[in-house]
Parts: C-alpha cells; structure tokens; sequence
C-alpha cells in the first residue's frame, strides 16, 4: 500500500496483523511515521515485509516511535530475480520511545557493504524492550543508537560496521553486547565513539578491539561495565609485546603511567 498512517484498531485481538510493502514506481519509498504513536497492545503480533528495488531511498524515519507493541516483526524481502540493495536507509527514531515485549528488526538484506549508507540515530533511544533482534551489517551513522534504552534481552545484535557511534549505547542497561570485528558490534570502521559505551552494563569485549580510523573517543568506556573479557592467544601475544616496548622504555630512563585493573601487570611493570 501507498505510505501513509496505519489504523491499527481494525487489527485488535486479531491472531497477526500482516502489512506487506510493495516497491513503490518512485526511487523514493517514504515510509516515515507509518507506526508512530500508536497503541497495538491488543494487536498479538504485527509482521511487516518491506521489499525494494535496486538503487532506491528508504525513509523509515520515526517509523514506529512512541508506540506500543507485543510484538513487532520487521523483515527486508530478498528477492533473487533481482539485487535489492538500496542507496540510503534512514532509520532516525525509528523505534524511538517504543514499548514492546517482542521487537524484531532484520534490514541485513538490503544493506550492500559498500554503497548504502545507513543513519539510524536515535533509532532506540528511550525504548523499554523485553526482548530485541536487530541485524543491520553497518550503519554509518548510530549515534544514541540505544540511549538511554531499557532492554531486558537481546537474543540477536549483529551490526558488523559501525563509523560514528556517540553515545551509541549511552546508560543503556542492556544485557550483554558483545564487541568484535567479526560479529555482535564491529567497531574497524569506527571514527567517532565519544561516550559510545559510557555508563553501560554488561558489556561482553571479544579481545583484540581494532578501531585503526578512530580519531574521536573521549569518554568511549567511562563507566561501564564488561564482567566477561574474552582474550585469546594472539591478542595475549599482542600484550607481551607491549609489555617488551615499556620494559625497554623504562630501561632507558622514561617515565611510564601504566593504568590497569589487572594486578600481576601491575607487579610486573613497576618499579
């Protein structure tokens, strides 16, 4: 259907409400404010298919913000007859404030590594989510991704690239994010994460973190909390080099400040 505001009371009490959104003639698909502020509490599940063509614009801008949901399934359709890799997805408050028990939100398919650029700011931001999915491969953009939010369980977060995180995850009380290059979080492309994890809890950091492009973290891990720090061989080997360059610094008569919360480094690098 054409965009425009969904009346959700016709779907109340109803075992699924199904909204299929079909490629638009216009190389623009606005889509913006198409669930905002709405109450679908009685609603059991909403499932919405999103499918594209090549090289279009999709603005789902504000798309469900303020709204309330048991649970919400947003999936981007891939079809094999054709490429569906889009120019730009703007995801800006797009879940915003929501309340929901249940929110998936799977755009993966759609998202080419290289061509499309993403902005999601404050996509989550102030949301109360019981449990999220969310995979997305990068997003240019993800700044105050999930501030502020209050999420019980996060059963899937796959968002391979990210290069401007600012208070991405700021105060977020979510359990467990998981930090690497490869899946969960990957930060190599990453050139701005000032207060990106400030404040954060349960923070799960596969060793080593590679950001080569930061050039902007202040405040990057100020407060937050990581119980789990999974190290493996290669980075420890990594930390045994490091450990020869201050060994060899301090031999030659520089001052060193070493900040550490591991006791034996401590012991093994002061005087």
């Amino acid at each position: 259907r054409t965009a425009s505001a969904i009346d959700i009371t016709n779907n109340a009490n109803t075992s699924a409400a199904n909204y299929v959104i079909l490629p638009s003639e216009s190389s623009s698909m606005d889509y913006s404010n198409y669930f905002n502020t709405i109450d679908a509490s009685e609603s059991p599940i909403i499932n919405v298919i999103i499918n594209t063509v090549d090289n279009c614009s999709l603005n789902l801008s504000s798309f469900c913000e303020n709204s309330t949901f048991n649970q919400f399934n947003f999936h981007s359709f891939n079809n094999d007859d054709f490429i569906d890799n889009i120019l730009t997805l703007n995801l800006t408050n797009a879940f915003k404030g929501v309340n929901a028990q249940n929110l998936t939100l799977n755009v993966e398919d759609i998202i080419a590594d290289t061509t499309t650029n993403v902005t999601a700011t404050s996509a989550f931001e102030n949301g109360v989510i019981t449990e999220l999915s969310f995979t997305a491969n990068k997003i240019n953009d993800a700044s105050k991704l999930f501030k502020n939010a209050q999420i019980t369980t996060i059963t899937k977060l796959n968002i391979n690239d990210i290069v401007k995180g600012d208070e991405a995850f700021l105060n977020a009380p979510i359990t467990s994010i998981g930090i690497n290059n490869d899946e969960g979080i990957g930060l190599a492309s990453l050139t701005s994460g000032n207060s990106m994890f400030e404040g954060c809890t349960n923070l799960s950091v596969t060793y080593p973190i590679t950001m080569p492009q930061l050039q902007k973290g202040n405040r990057m891990f100020y407060g937050c909390s990581a119980p789990s720090l999974e190290i493996n061989e290669s980075s420890l080997r990594e930390v045994e080099s490091m450990f020869e360059v201050v060994e060899r610094l301090r031999s030659e008569g520089v001052s060193i400040i070493y900040i550490s919360h591991r006791l034996d480094e401590i012991y093994r690098l002061s005087d």
